[in-house]
């Protein structure tokens, strides 16, 4: 089977989340100066999402697709908000890491599973 180019970045999202949530385990537990790549790395998730969202066709795949995007968005403006004096932004910035790493998840299953019953 011969995957196109957004089943292919879909099938790498939930790879790239999870070395983005080791990232941050790796700066929390071992080198703080790993926080920097984190923070460039997160910046990066940008580009796969956003040409996921504006390149799907299919229906089902757009919708997960903006799901994906949604919770990047709310992803990027916890980690903004941790410099805060409050706490809770970082537990909302962990639980919503999980929930971007299952979206993302459905996402490329998704797009795996579409390809076999439609016609691009």
């Amino acid at each position: 089977m011969q995957y196109t180019r957004s089943q292919w970045l879909c099938l790498s999202l939930p790879v790239l989340i999870t070395g983005q949530i080791s990232l941050a385990g790796l700066a929390l537990f071992l080198d703080a100066e790993v926080w920097t790549l984190h923070i460039v790395f997160g910046f990066l998730l940008l580009l796969p999402i956003a040409f996921i969202t504006t390149s799907s066709r299919a229906r089902g795949l757009r919708e997960k697709a903006w799901l994906v995007a949604v919770l990047y968005a709310v992803q990027v403006t916890l980690g903004a908000l941790i410099e805060s004096a409050s706490y809770w932004p970082i537990a909302i910035h962990f639980i919503n890491a999980l929930l971007l790493l299952l979206a993302s998840i459905i996402l490329a299953s998704d797009s795996i599973t579409e390809s076999k019953y439609s016609m691009h």
